[in-house]
């Protein structure tokens, strides 16, 4: 669309949602997700016919954290994540975030243009084939105070690194991009206790059917978090489409087999996925040499980068050159910058 450069379909997702929030004159902040997709279906000729399927994931790649970095829809319920399927539509809300009302305003004239297009790019598709890089370095480079390159790399919602030729994807030529898997080394603990940890002593109406010629079977669980001597390369952000749980597995049974390519390690004792909401992304490759460092740590970081479940390669093309792009946003919003203004204060806030 000519005021926000987004694709119609998104348009049409957002005006969607917008409906199944009214109800009469309440105006709730979510609407259940099966009304949603019935208007979507309606008004967007690309979705007729489609299941429900396709437009969830449509909704979900608008406002779920792993799809895109700066939501146009707020999803509450189990969205999925990239290791799993999201829950039936019908345990699900979706509702507009700021950013989304600030789009739809933008289209249906109530404030300026905005170009969103250039700063998310393909949003709401998973191989997105044009990037989005950012509201913030969009607006610095409108303002003139980006400098050169006019806009960076783009930045991935999951975290993961982008290695492009940027001044052949600026200039709209069709490119290559890499994106991996970025990381971080953490040191060993040099008194870490022994894993799995002994077994604690039996206790004493066991030991004295023991002492009494009885066989018995006992077991035990343990709460003690795995600690090793040795240094850990720590996954902290992934390429788009790759869970945690995904590469966990494609890892270890890469560092169980001793005919996989590439070879692991042997340092490697242990890979773990430690990932929560209160840390992100983390996933933990531990070795066991108390005497080596963070340094020693690069055959490891190789093995990863090298893993095929490690990275993705896609291809990326703008639609025109950046610098023509921008000038023609620059030249759209002169008149009316108030959805700048509003978008700068999103930025902002």
């Amino acid at each position: 669309m000519e005021r926000t450069g987004l694709d119609p379909v998104v348009v049409a997702a957002l005006e969607a949602v917008d409906a199944a929030c009214t109800w009469g004159a309440r105006r709730p902040e979510t609407a259940p997700t099966t009304r949603a997709l019935q208007l979507l279906t309606r008004r967007s000729p690309e979705l007729a016919g489609a299941g429900h399927r396709d437009g969830c994931a449509l909704l979900g790649g608008l406002g779920t954290s792993w799809r895109t970095a700066e939501p146009l829809l707020v999803c509450v319920g189990n969205w999925g994540s990239p290791d799993d399927d999201p829950a039936d539509p019908a345990h699900t809300r979706v509702g507009l975030s700021p950013l989304g009302r600030l789009v739809l305003d933008a289209e249906r004239g109530a404030c300026g243009p905005v170009p969103l297009g250039l700063a998310l790019g393909g949003v709401g598709s998973l191989d997105q084939r044009v990037p989005g890089f950012g509201t913030a370095a969009v607006l610095a480079a409108l303002d003139g105070s980006a400098g050169l390159p006019l806009l960076p790399v783009p930045v991935l919602a999951t975290g993961g690194t982008v290695d492009v030729d940027l001044a052949a994807l600026l200039a709209g030529e069709v490119v290559t991009a890499h994106l991996g898997c970025r990381t971080h080394r953490e040191p060993g603990d040099p008194d870490a206790p022994a894993w799995p940890p002994p077994a604690p002593p039996l206790p004493p109406e066991l030991q004295a059917r023991v002492d009494g010629g009885e066989e018995v079977s006992y077991a035990f669980v343990t709460d003690a978090p795995k600690t090793f001597p040795g240094p850990s390369l720590v996954v902290t952000g992934l390429p788009p489409g790759t869970g945690t749980w995904a590469l966990e597995r494609a890892l270890a049974e890469s560092w169980r087999d001793e005919r996989s390519e590439p070879d692991a390690p042997a340092a490697v004792v242990d890979i773990a996925d430690r990932t929560s909401v209160d840390v992100g992304t983390h996933l933990v490759i531990a070795t066991d040499d108390a005497s080596a460092t963070v340094a020693d740590l690069d055959d490891v970081e190789a093995w990863l980068h090298a893993h095929p479940a490690s990275h993705r390669l896609v291809t990326w093309q703008l639609p025109r050159p950046a610098v023509v792009e921008l000038a023609a946003w620059a030249e759209r919003t002169r008149a009316d910058p108030s959805g700048l203004e509003r978008l700068r204060a999103l930025v902002s806030a």
